[in-house]
């Protein structure tokens, strides 16, 4: 790249672009296969298998090329070195001068040249070979191998030399610094370099290292490693050549097509308004929030919205979050997003013929662009509308945080009369039946289960006894709190003493290494917070910040924002809150879930007993793009491009902090 122009050589081609523009300005056939080019404003030096072409001018119409210098050996590669032109041939250096090659030096035998570079300071020149890393200087070689220095690997496919004189070299087992002496640092492992399988380096203007592989590209930033690969940032994954873009970013060639990767600055409340934006287009129905699936990766024109298991859940999320949003912005667009949702989620208990028995998701019979999940389907009794059964804890969890967060900071009386109406309901239905969810055919539900019988009796609800003891507790405390009826208060008592319930939830996460149930963390997190709010008894409380605390201990490695702002508000201690920003911040702007693989990275350490993980998580930018109940440290996931998420992951505690003071505006 030139200035404002890029010039880029493929499958006998030479085009220029203004990628600002993103406009071509010409293209034209090379008059022979082109290795390098070496460019000079408008004009351009090609490196072809039979010598030299330049181009003096753009034409709209195509290129005219001159041939400077014929050769009968192919020329690898230019460099300047004051007004002279240095050529690398496959067995020597060579200066053009007068129209003819001046051979300078040759290379031993059994090396042939890839790259060659002019050291700025002190004209030294550097050769990259098959074999080995050649210094000339004074009319004489100074050989480098992995044998007898600091070089990683004898295959140099790149040299980059920066401001101060260091050479950055890229082989195929690691990417080296080395100061052209005596000095070599190879980029391993005791670095934390994602992947070393270097085949090109692009140096920044702000100390950024760019390393292209056959895995993606490298960066180095400020000590901070980041990997680019998969759909989400590269048209392909095997990097061909790089060059910086002039400001804090680089363009990237693959062999699927060219990419720029560019940094974008921008707050927190600005990635939420384009997140926010996201959810808006694609992900509102009816007001439910949904996944949207793509018949083709992408493809936000013919977008179809999956109706869930989980539609009431995800909505109670993003009502949640909306609230917050109010609260701190007063935003009237926040106020008609959250009504809009608010009453989409009432609906759920309307569309069934039970009273407070809530539907998982609810479509119109005629509705276009949706698709109807798996499992159990019934129609409305007039018949309008199609809703799933057989739900689940994870359903009632959603509503009872929406609707109290709602309640809280958000609803006006009409609102809250709506609210108070459809928590007594639920409420209600849950003590009638036993404590559990019971459908349409008088049986209970295969997960809307909190009854003592069951939790306390049956072994087979061993690992779900604390959880689920957690989660009626808190749902008992917000019914009192939004009803004032006295009976909740005495039946959350019962639970919590006699039925020993408030014992029950401090082991609530199985302290298991190979189980581990995410989506579980979450529903024990949206508990936790209308729970320790609303109760005041020091007794209690002390039974449940222990619960708190230690679940803490264990998904604190997670780096999730949403556990450690709940844990942050409702203890009031530290909660590795640089941990949840440094998280928000690298999430990607791109919801899509493209395909992640990461399997293959020398930074992330097998689990010692889960398959398919890392010991530590995956970057957020660098993994599947799921919800707080996804597995940060699963090393593959995705959807080949064909879903989208909808993003109110991010924007719950993004607002939940912003609203309790622990995220700055």
């Amino acid at each position: 790249r030139i200035g404002d122009k890029l010039w880029i050589i493929a499958k006998g081609r030479l085009s220029v672009l203004a990628p600002e523009e993103k406009r071509l300005l010409t293209s034209s056939e090379t008059p022979s296969p082109v290795h390098t080019a070496l460019l000079n404003g408008e004009s351009a030096l090609l490196a072809s298998d039979d010598g030299i072409w330049s181009i003096s001018s753009l034409k709209e119409n195509g290129l005219d090329f001159e041939h400077e210098l014929e050769s009968e050996e192919p020329i690898l590669d230019l460099d300047r070195r004051g007004d002279d032109l240095i050529c690398l041939l496959p067995r020597h250096v060579a200066l053009l001068r007068g129209g003819r090659l001046e051979i300078l030096a040759e290379l031993p035998p059994f090396k042939s040249g890839t790259v060659l570079k002019v050291h700025p300071k002190t004209g030294e020149i550097w050769v990259g070979t098959d074999r080995g890393l050649g210094c000339l200087s004074d009319g004489g070689w100074r050989w480098y191998t992995y044998a007898g220095s600091g070089l990683p690997q004898n295959h140099v496919r790149d040299i980059q030399i920066d401001s101060f004189g260091l050479l950055w070299i890229a082989t195929r087992e690691a990417p080296t610094a080395f100061n052209g002496k005596d000095g070599w640092f190879p980029l391993w492992l005791n670095v934390r370099i994602p992947y070393g399988d270097a085949r090109c380096i692009a140096l920044g203007g702000k100390g950024e290292i760019w390393i292209g592989t056959d895995r993606g590209v490298v960066k180095l930033h400020e000590g901070i490693w980041r990997l680019y690969c998969g759909r989400r940032w590269l048209p392909g994954d095997v990097v061909q050549a790089m060059t910086w873009d002039g400001e804090d970013g680089v363009w990237v060639a693959t062999e699927a097509g060219l990419a720029h990767l560019h940094i974008r600055m921008m707050t927190l409340q600005e990635k939420a308004e384009h997140i926010e934006g996201i959810r808006a287009a694609r992900h509102n129905r009816n007001g439910w929030v949904s996944h949207c699936e793509f018949p083709q990766p992408a493809d936000f024109e013919n977008f179809i919205h999956e109706v869930s298991d989980n539609d009431g859940l995800w909505t109670g999320v993003y009502l949640a979050a909306e609230s917050f949003r109010w609260a701190v912005t007063k935003d009237e667009e926040a106020r008609r997003y959250l009504k809009r949702s608010l009453r989409a989620l009432a609906f759920l208990e309307e569309v069934t013929p039970i009273p407070g028995f809530v539907a998982r998701a609810a479509r119109r019979v005629d509705e276009p662009r949706s698709r109807k999940s798996g499992g159990e389907w019934h129609l409305s009794e007039d018949g309008k509308w199609e809703w799933k059964g057989d739900t689940s804890s994870d359903e009632i969890v959603g509503h009872f945080f929406g609707y109290s967060v709602c309640w809280d900071l958000a609803a006006d009386e009409e609102d809250k009369s709506l609210i108070r109406e459809k928590i007594a309901k639920i409420t209600d239905h849950i003590i009638e039946n036993g404590f559990v969810l019971r459908d349409v055919d008088g049986e209970r539900t295969q997960w809307g289960v909190w009854s003592p019988e069951l939790l306390n009796g049956d072994e087979y609800w061993r690992y779900g006894r604390g959880l689920n003891s957690l989660e009626i507790l808190s749902h008992l405390k917000t019914a009192y709190h939004i009803t004032g009826e006295d009976r909740y208060d005495e039946i959350y008592k019962h639970l919590a003493f006699d039925e020993h319930y408030a014992l029950n939830l401090i082991e609530q996460l199985i302290a298991d290494p190979a189980y581990r149930v995410y989506h579980d963390n979450q529903l024990a997190f949206l508990s936790y917070y209308p729970l320790l709010l609303y109760e005041d008894d020091p007794e209690l409380r002390r039974l449940y910040l222990l619960s708190l605390e230690r679940t803490w201990r264990f998904v604190r490695d997670d780096r999730s924002p949403l556990w450690n702002i709940i844990y942050g508000i409702l203890t009031g201690r530290p909660c590795d809150l640089e941990e949840a920003v440094r998280t928000l911040r690298e999430i990607p702007l791109d919801m899509v879930r493209w395909n992640v693989d990461n399997s293959f990275r020398w930074d992330l350490p097998p689990h010692p007993v889960r398959p398919g993980e890392s010991n530590v998580p995956v970057p957020p930018g660098e993994r599947d793009v799921v919800n707080w109940d996804g597995n940060p440290y699963k090393l593959r996931g995705g959807t080949g491009g064909r879903t989208e998420n909808d993003g109110a992951f991010f924007l719950l505690p993004y607002w939940m902090g912003r609203y309790h003071g622990l995220i700055r505006g």
